[in-house]
């Protein structure tokens, strides 16, 4: 299995809860026994607003059962984490915009641009809370 130092690597000037969130997610993944063998998170091109932002995270998976664990994951503590939208599998699932509706997206051409190697996940700002904090 990956460790958190190789996957994180280059997540780049992320914000400290997004940072936080990151950790959070890797090892509750690997706890469960799916490897996270990579995440994206700050990008400097300003086109890109959700990384750049320094709230967005990329989860690189190696299969499906991976992305499949992390986005229900991050679902299911989307309002710990305080989660704007996970894209994952060519479906977004947004806490704003149809809140819990799963919704298809267009093909973008590719398995990356798909979400079908990564779960990408956009977190509202505001302070991280562990999930030993009280709600």
């Amino acid at each position: 299995m990956t460790t958190y130092a190789h996957a994180s690597a280059k997540l780049g000037p992320i914000k400290d809860a997004t940072k936080s969130i990151s950790r959070e997610v890797f090892d509750a993944a690997q706890e469960a026994g799916h490897d996270v063998w990579y995440m994206w998170g700050y990008d400097n091109n300003a086109s890109n607003t959700e990384h750049h932002s320094g709230r967005a995270l990329d989860f690189m998976v190696r299969n499906k059962a991976a992305g499949d664990w992390v986005r229900n994951y991050i679902w299911k503590h989307r309002k710990r984490l305080r989660l704007q939208h996970v894209i994952w599998y060519q479906k977004i699932t947004s806490t704003v915009t149809s809140p819990g509706v799963v919704r298809g997206m267009a093909d973008r051409g590719n398995t990356t641009a798909n979400h079908k190697d990564h779960v990408h996940a956009l977190f509202f700002s505001g302070s991280y809370q562990s999930p030993s904090s009280p709600s």
